[in-house]
C-alpha cells in the first residue's frame, strides 16, 4: 500500500469536508444562531486536512527506507492477526455447531441454548451458604 499516496488522498477529502461545512455555517448566519461551534469544526478539519496532505512531502529521504519497513512490518502482523482471528472463528463456529448436534440428539432443541443458565425455581442454598444476621 501507498502510504503517501492513502495520507494524501485523506487530506484532501478532510479538505473538502471543511469547505462542505460552510453549508451549515451559512444556515447558522442566515438564522442568526452561534456561528462559532461551526467555525470552530472548520478550522479543525481543515487544520488536519492540510497536515496530512503535506505530510508526505516532509518525510525525510533518509527515513523514507525504515517508514516502509515498519509499514510492512505492521501490514504483515495485521495480516497473521487476521489470519489467525479467522481461524479461531472457524473453530469456535464449528464447536457450537457440534454442541447444537449434540443437543439435537439428546432430544432437545437448540434454539432452547439461547436462554443461559437459570437456577431451579424454588431451590434453597446449601446450608453452609446461608448468611446469619443475628449479629
Amino acid at each position: 500500500m501507498n502510504i503517501k499516496l492513502v495520507l494524501k488522498l485523506v487530506g484532501r477529502v478532510l479538505l473538502i469536508e471543511a469547505a462542505a461545512l460552510a453549508v451549515p455555517l451559512a444556515a447558522a448566519l442566515i438564522y442568526r444562531e452561534d456561528p462559532l461551534p461551526f467555525l470552530l469544526s472548520i478550522a479543525i478539519v481543515a487544520g488536519i486536512g492540510f497536515a496530512l496532505s503535506a505530510l508526505p512531502a516532509k518525510c525525510p529521504p533518509e527515513l523514507a527506507a525504515e517508514t516502509d519497513q515498519v509499514v510492512s512490518d505492521v501490514q504483515m502482523s495485521y495480516r497473521a492477526y487476521r489470519s489467525s482471528a479467522n481461524m479461531v472463528r472457524t473453530t469456535l463456529e464449528l464447536n457450537l455447531h457440534q454442541i447444537e448436534k449434540l443437543v439435537a440428539a439428546a432430544g432437545g432443541d437448540p434454539k432452547d441454548l439461547d436462554a443461559g443458565y437459570a437456577p431451579p425455581a424454588n431451590a434453597e442454598p446449601p446450608r453452609r451458604m446461608k448468611t446469619d444476621f443475628r449479629a
